[in-house]
């Protein structure tokens, strides 16, 4: 293992430019506080604001990285401002981990804040009781799901009326007429690259381009710079499932955000369609309600 004395000895090829950062952080805590001293001699009081995250390669994060989700990102849900909705890219809060000491890590930094403001404005209160909370594999935020939740299990589905089928219902549903009206003239240059063909006749990501940040990086390389146009379109597909597997509990479901917008969903029959709207608006607008 690694410890913090080993980075900070004199003998370490980095300790020049970590003790620059003590130095400046010992600095400015002391302008601050300074500053914050006078302007209450004078009557004025500071006002400070509480992030709703912490910066994922930050201090926090790497001496306890247990009390945080690292496999996720905070964000946002679609929006009308925001089609794919935000990735604000910190990790959100394991708040099971934090309750074990009594929140020790929120008193800390209360208590640190407290040196240097007498009022604070909370950052996205809403994220303190749920979280939009997309995979960390993910770059925009339609792949997302409130964290906490309760997730939908078999007997909803039977509920509803919807046929459950774990593979239409949680990859996207590529046929090859669909790709080819999304890539039109380059559907031979662009089915070898990034899909391969099923059983089934269906097409999928390749293994190694089925997330967005893979997508982005191959495109973004010397080899993918050619497919550039294509990313919005690629980005599009990787979210055009259905329903989003429950991290934490087996056979348990989330469904997709505004999954009326997908082309899987255009696929499915009327009746199904019907069903599975009314499940989509049962989840997000009254199922969750007393939980939250």
């Amino acid at each position: 293992p690694i410890f913090l004395t080993d980075f900070i000895h004199p003998d370490n090829d980095h300790f020049l430019d970590i003790a620059f950062y003590f130095f400046l952080q010992f600095n400015l805590d002391k302008q601050l506080l300074n500053a914050s001293k006078y302007a209450k001699s004078k009557g004025v009081i500071l006002k400070g604001d509480l992030p709703i995250g912490i910066f994922k390669h930050s201090t926090d994060a790497w001496i306890s990285p247990h009390l945080f989700n690292m496999d996720g990102q905070a964000g946002a849900p679609p929006d009308p401002f925001s089609a794919t909705g935000q990735n604000w890219g910190f990790p959100t809060y394991n708040w099971s981990e934090m309750a074990k000491d009594d929140y020790a890590w929120w008193k800390n930094r209360m208590i640190i804040l407290a040196k240097y403001f007498s009022a604070y404005r909370i950052d996205h209160i809403l994220g303190f009781f749920r979280i939009w909370e997309i995979p960390a594999n993910q770059v925009d935020g339609l792949l997302g799901v409130f964290n906490p939740a309760i997730p939908l299990v078999m007997q909803d589905f039977n509920n509803y009326g919807i046929p459950f089928d774990e593979n239409r219902f949680c990859k996207p549903y590529l046929t090859f007429e669909l790709l080819n009206s999304l890539f039109s003239k380059e559907i031979d240059e662009m089915l070898p690259v990034f899909f391969d063909v099923e059983e089934n006749g269906l097409y999928s990501f390749k293994s190694n381009l089925a997330c967005q940040k893979d997508l982005e990086e191959f495109l973004n390389s010397t080899t993918g710079r050619n497919y550039v146009s294509h990313k919005n379109v690629l980005f599009s597909l990787v979210c055009d499932v259905l329903l989003i597997k429950d991290k934490y509990q087996a056979n348990a479901f989330h469904p997709r955000i505004n999954l009326m917008d997908t082309y899987s969903f255009a696929f499915l029959n009327e009746h199904t369609q019907y069903n599975i709207r009314h499940l989509h608006d049962y989840y997000f607008y009254q199922m969750q309600d007393e939980f939250w």
